[in-house]
């Protein structure tokens, strides 16, 4: 099997959401300690809990993806399932720079959803179209016989 996402994913999931926790709650904590708890304004209690929620979001959208022979392979936190490539709708890039987000779009839903998205390795985007992006679109087209919508024209 030949990894598509990045190998650096899920560690930066994981150490952002210990940063925005580590950080967010010792600030709530300290003005607790420092000024009793009614001195805590409630737009720090809302910022804990919003970084939190979002830090959690990210940890659990954070996707493993491999490419193993006519079917795309993604795990997400004890989940794994094997998606034949025929099943694939779109295959799109977003952001800019690098590393870029790759969205899978699926014909039929699996149990991940209807669509997934994974971090694409550092060294595939440039400034221009992804290469990992444009390899996997030709590899869609073969197995399902047309061009798969996602803006890949050559």
């Amino acid at each position: 099997m030949k990894r598509l996402s990045s190998i650096t994913s899920v560690p930066l999931a994981i150490l952002g959401l210990a940063f925005a926790l580590i950080s967010v709650w010792t600030c709530a904590i300290m003005m607790i300690v420092n000024y009793g708890l009614g001195a805590v304004p409630l737009s720090v209690v809302v910022m804990s809990i919003a970084a939190t929620a979002f830090g959690i979001h990210r940890l659990r959208a954070t996707k493993n993806v491999w490419l193993d022979k006519d079917a795309l392979v993604v795990q997400s936190w004890g989940t794994r399932e094997r998606i034949p490539l025929a099943n694939v709708l779109t295959v799109t890039e977003h952001g800019w720079g690098n590393p870029r987000e790759i969205r899978v779009q699926l014909k039929e839903p699996s149990a991940l959803g209807r669509e997934f998205t994974f971090t694409a390795p550092t060294g595939t985007s440039s400034v221009g179209e992804n290469t990992m992006v444009r390899h996997l679109r030709q590899l869609v087209r073969r197995h399902i016989g047309h061009r798969p919508r996602g803006g890949d024209e050559e």
